[in-house]
């Protein structure tokens, strides 16, 4: 009777609190998540999560996989995301590969932008040749 609905409890584990990397930690190593991560700290490894922003202060050195992503900070790898958002004072060193890129003037970006068109080519399917182009790499 004053039991909560499994909906309700659904909702609430789907809205979750965003994961923060505070600037001044440095974090080895790679991070994977369910919900959204905010990067104003340094991480050196391979991120996958439905949303990343990296903060001003923010430093990312390895692949990026997620839905939605907005740079303000810098970026030395590859991203692989559906909607990618760079902000004025971002700094991206790698390739994008995107179904939306946005680009505010003053943003900084070293690389190829290759749009997802083809619908027979999915997002996960992306997420798939990012960890294979870098197991190549560890192997050479």
């Amino acid at each position: 009777m004053f039991s909560k609905s499994k909906d309700e409890i659904d909702l609430k584990q789907k809205k979750s609190i965003p994961s923060i990397i505070s600037s001044g930690l440095v974090i080895k190593g790679d991070l994977v998540c369910d919900g959204e991560i905010q990067i104003d700290g340094k991480v050196e490894g391979d991120i996958t999560c439905t949303t990343i922003i990296i903060g001003i202060t923010g430093m990312v050195k390895g692949v990026v996989a997620a839905s939605n992503a907005k740079i303000y900070g810098e970026l030395c790898g590859k991203v692989s995301s559906k909607t990618v958002m760079l902000g004025s004072s971002a700094k991206v060193i790698g390739d994008v590969t995107h179904e939306s890129l946005a680009i505010e003037p003053g943003a900084y970006i070293e690389g190829h932008c290759m749009r997802i068109d083809n619908k027979k080519e999915s997002f996960k399917d992306i997420k798939i040749e990012i960890k294979q182009d870098k197991k190549e790499d560890k192997e050479k």
